[in-house]
């Protein structure tokens, strides 16, 4: 059975369009929970770990921002805490939103990403992986973009969006 939490949506696009939105939409045709937590100028940080911590999965979308910019030291520090202390769920959307980590192994210790393939044609369609507690019924029609990363994910971590054959 998929349990039905409260899950963090955190606005990190230095208000720059409404990403989030189309999140917001899905969720609420899922009938998720979720509170909105928006970062709003460039290099301000987001929510710390003492804040995520009190949801069961965060959802951070960085959109378009800046990648010098959308994920700060300090949230990387949080994000690092709150998967490893709280065993949290994370899906990080945003165009090269890993682009500006300042710890080489940010993305294999707090993400659980063990390779990365960067820049390749997108997919059409991507869908959710059954009984992911974030992105389970969900199925998300790609348009425009030049790029997508494929992710490998590490031991212990499991993929969110796929199309069938490789983890986005």
């Amino acid at each position: 059975t998929l349990f039905r939490s409260k899950i963090l949506v955190v606005d990190d696009d230095e208000d720059m369009s409404n990403e989030t939105g189309a999140v917001k939409s899905i969720m609420d045709d899922l009938g998720y929970v979720y509170e909105s937590y928006n970062v709003t100028a460039p290099g301000d940080d987001g929510p710390d770990q003492i804040i995520m911590q009190d949801y069961s999965a965060v959802i951070w979308v960085t959109g378009n921002a800046n990648e010098s910019t959308s994920l700060t030291a300090n949230d990387e520090d949080s994000i690092r805490d709150y998967m490893s202390n709280q065993s949290g769920r994370l899906w990080l959307i945003g165009a090269n939103c890993l682009g500006n980590t300042t710890v080489v192994s940010f993305e294999g210790s707090a993400l659980g990403i063990q390779g990365m393939v960067t820049d390749q044609p997108p997919p059409t369609i991507l869908e959710g992986v059954a009984d992911d507690p974030i992105t389970h019924g969900m199925e998300l029609q790609i348009s425009g973009g030049a790029n997508a990363d494929v992710i490998t994910p590490g031991p212990g971590a499991s993929g969110i969006l796929t199309d069938g054959t490789d983890y986005y």
